[in-house]
């Protein structure tokens, strides 16, 4: 999963107490819903693929000049990757869905 390098936002927040600027104009400061900056997060180059904890490919399309960011080992994606795997899990739809086999083994603990 990727995000467009050049991201932001344009006031403040508190979240959890901790008070999130605008990064004082600059774009890479502004702690992303990701919870790192653009400058924490790793950059991946235009038409790069890298593979999360289980093997699932993102690509980073060519025609994103600036490349991208790679969110795959954030908190954010692996949560959101284990309720999709608990979703299919659920709805007894995980073998039609092989990409997704390292999370749906992960959430049935084996």
């Amino acid at each position: 999963m990727f995000t467009p390098v050049f991201v932001g936002a344009s006031h403040e927040v508190n979240i959890n107490g901790k008070t999130i600027s605008h990064g004082g104009g600059d774009p890479n400061k502004v702690v992303q819903s990701w919870g790192l900056t653009g400058y924490e997060t790793p950059l991946i180059s235009a038409g790069s693929v890298v593979y999360d904890r289980h093997g699932v490919p993102s690509e980073c399309p060519e025609d994103y000049a600036r490349g991208c960011m790679d969110i795959t080992g954030t908190d954010m994606y692996v949560n959101g990757m284990l309720e999709l795997a608990r979703q299919l899990v659920d709805r007894n739809v995980w073998q039609s869905f092989p990409r997704f086999a390292g999370w749906v083994a992960e959430v049935r603990g084996r």
